[in-house]
């Protein structure tokens, strides 16, 4: 795909221009690619015009390859990414994942990958449309960078190569309060220098260990706000998830109140009202899917902005906070580190974290339907789905007491729904079901199989 004329490191910049602490550091960082080579593409994430990525899949039934928006910077951007020879992903580190100016960028990545599974070791990943996929560096500023804030970021862009195989990479966290010079360009000719293993399961499952809740009772709960982080205008499988909390809470007389994410977008006051929205709670609870690794970038913008808000609250009274995370993928696993940054925004927007729920395989089973029926995604049969209102209602029921998501609650909700079958069975059924919806998805669009493969990008 890449021709020698081609060859650059693009460097981008997802901090602020007023970002005092994390600039001088990206200038050091840019004197140093230059060093390296002369052909270092800057681009600043701030004031690009980028969509925001919904998941409508256009780009992998309707225009494989393609952003159904055409009127923004995302198809140049694209074009430019996969005919670099090296990617620089700098970013101040936020909540122990990307800004969400950066964030934006990664959520467009969709197209880059086909819609097709394949295994991975013993996880599932999205085949690379393109032969190659640039080296990633990523280079995260933070002027606390605590081991585990510093352990989820550099996760995150390992899974993110993971993702894009079979790209490499490199990622280093900087101390942005103590800045010497010599020692962060020493850092970075490291980063640049070397290649790094990607985490896989063994390594992700240590963040899920270390989510454990930050108490364990506090006075009973009256009143919850349900967020729909889903990014989708049309029902979604989050939307699903936290209608049936809400039943189950009002069955323990907790009053609850819903906000969609996508109002930020379609309100010019949507980010006041939802923290307002969140004053008036007494429990906060965010469904929401997985995007490349991480949050979508609403709920990540959502969560700066909380944030900010709860320092300048006066008198602040702790709050519960909890995420329900859901993939399209068969190991619920794969949701550790969105629920990480969870879990770090909680701490750091003064709340109390309760802990979490995963969800593997969310889209293919539920898809936007209820939980009662055996229906899924294109109408194809499905298992029973009793067990995750179970798990559910456990968690409300618990929530009600003043206690964290029960640790039985979230086994029943990232288990196998088909009884006694192993997960490499269960990964291999779910590889081989998805292809088949595919191929027929794509017969609706007028297209064959070699079609979705299309590489509109590549030189």
């Amino acid at each position: 795909m890449r021709t020698q004329q081609t060859v650059q490191t693009v460097l981008f910049d997802g901090s602020q221009p007023n970002d005092t602490q994390a600039n001088p550091i990206f200038s050091l960082l840019h004197e140093v690619l230059l060093q390296k080579t002369n052909k270092v593409k800057v681009i600043k994430l701030y004031n690009i015009n980028l969509t925001l990525c919904t998941s409508c899949f256009h780009c992998f039934f309707k225009t494989p390859g393609q952003c159904r928006n055409r009127n923004d910077m995302g198809a140049e951007l694209l074009k430019i990414i996969l005919n670099s020879s090296t990617i620089v992903l700098f970013t101040p580190v936020v909540f122990g994942g990307y800004s969400s100016d950066l964030k934006k960028l990664i959520d467009r990545f969709l197209p880059i990958v086909l819609p097709f599974f394949k295994k991975v070791d013993k996880e599932t990943h999205h085949p690379l449309r393109y032969s190659t996929f640039p080296h990633i560096i990523g280079i995260g500023v933070h002027p606390y960078p605590t081991k585990e804030l510093s352990n989820c970021f550099k996760t995150l862009v390992g899974r993110n190569a993971l993702n894009l195989p079979p790209s490499h990479y490199s990622t280093e966290v900087i101390n942005s309060t103590s800045y010497f010079s010599q020692e962060v360009r020493k850092k970075f000719q490291d980063v640049l220098a070397r290649t790094e293993r990607p985490p896989l399961y063994k390594d992700i499952n240590l963040l899920l260990q270390e989510n454990n809740p930050s108490f364990k009772k506090v006075t009973k709960k009256k009143q919850a706000l349900l967020i729909i982080g889903s990014q989708k205008d049309k029902k979604s499988t989050s939307n699903v998830l936290a209608a049936c909390l809400a039943g189950h809470l009002k069955n323990n007389k907790i009053g609850t109140e819903f906000f969609k994410i996508t109002d930020i977008l379609h309100h010019s006051e949507g980010l006041q009202n939802l923290c307002a929205a969140i004053d008036r709670a007494d429990t906060i609870i965010l469904a929401c899917p997985l995007y490349f690794d991480s949050l979508p970038f609403l709920v990540s913008k959502a969560f700066e902005t909380i944030a900010t808000h709860r320092k300048k609250t006066i008198n602040m009274e702790p709050k519960i906070f909890l995420a329900i995370i859901n993939n399209a993928f068969p190991e619920s696993h794969q949701n550790a580190v969105a629920l990480a940054i969870c879990k770090n925004f909680a701490l750091e927007a003064n709340m109390l974290w309760a802990g979490g729920l995963t969800l593997g395989t969310g889209e293919g089973l539920i898809s936007g339907k209820s939980l009662i029926g055996i229906h899924g995604f294109a109408g194809f049969k499905r298992p029973p789905l009793f067990y995750i209102s179970r798990s559910l209602k456990l968690t409300a029921r618990s929530l009600a007491k003043g206690h964290p998501v029960p640790e039985k609650a979230a086994q029943i909700m990232a288990k196998i729904p088909y009884p006694f079958m192993s997960s490499a069975r269960w990964r291999t059924f779910i590889i081989q079901s998805a292809k088949r919806l595919i191929e027929q998805e794509a017969q609706k669009s007028g297209l064959n199989v070699i079609e979705l493969q299309r590489k509109p990008y590549a030189q």
